[in-house]
C-alpha cells in the first residue's frame, strides 16, 4: 500500500534526478572516447617523465648511503655531480651531431641537439658532503654519501 509520504512529488524528483545524476557520471567516464583521451594523457606523462630521468637505486647502510644509477653509453665527461644541502644532484649532457652532405646534388644538412637527464636525491639523515665518492664503470655510477654519526643520547630515570 502506497503512503502518501512515498508518493510525494518531490521525493520521486529527488530520486530521478539522482539516478540521472549517476547515469550522467557512469557514460561520462565509461565511454570509450573519454577512456581513450585519459589514457592518452597518462601515457604522455609518463612517458616525458621517463626521459627526463635516468634509474637510480638509494641504499641505506650504516655508516652511508650508496646511490647507484644505471647509465649506459654515457660517457664519464658527461656526467655532473652537484651536492646542496642535504640533496645530491646527478645530471647528464648528451649532445648529438648529424651531418648530411651531399656535393653532387648540393646538399648539405646539419642537425644538432642536446638533451639534460637529471636527477636528485634527498637523504633523511644528515650526510658529510665534503667526503662524497663517485665511480663510473661500465655503465654504473656508483655515488657512496657518508653519514654524519650522530650523538646518542641516554635517558636516565
Amino acid at each position: 500500500m502506497a503512503t502518501p509520504e512515498n508518493n510525494h512529488p518531490s521525493k520521486n524528483w529527488k530520486k530521478d534526478a539522482f539516478s540521472d545524476f549517476i547515469h550522467s557520471m557512469d557514460r561520462l567516464f565509461g565511454d570509450k572516447p573519454i577512456k581513450g583521451l585519459l589514457q592518452s594523457m597518462d601515457d604522455f606523462f609518463a612517458t616525458a617523465s621517463m626521459e627526463k630521468t635516468f634509474p637510480v637505486e638509494l641504499t641505506e647502510k650504516e655508516s652511508a648511503y650508496v646511490v647507484i644509477a644505471k647509465l649506459p653509453g654515457i660517457s664519464r665527461e658527461q656526467i655532473e655531480l652537484e651536492f646542496y644541502s642535504q640533496t645530491l644532484f646527478i645530471s647528464i649532457s648528451h649532445h648529438e651531431l648529424e651531418m648530411v652532405e651531399n656535393e653532387s646534388k648540393g646538399i648539405f644538412k646539419k642537425h644538432s641537439s642536446t638533451r639534460r637527464l637529471s636527477h636528485s636525491v634527498g637523504f633523511a639523515k644528515p650526510v658529510m658532503g665534503e667526503h662524497i665518492k663517485a665511480n663510473h664503470r661500465n655503465g654504473l655510477l656508483e655515488i657512496i654519501v657518508p653519514k654524519l654519526k650522530g650523538k646518542r643520547i641516554q635517558i636516565i630515570e
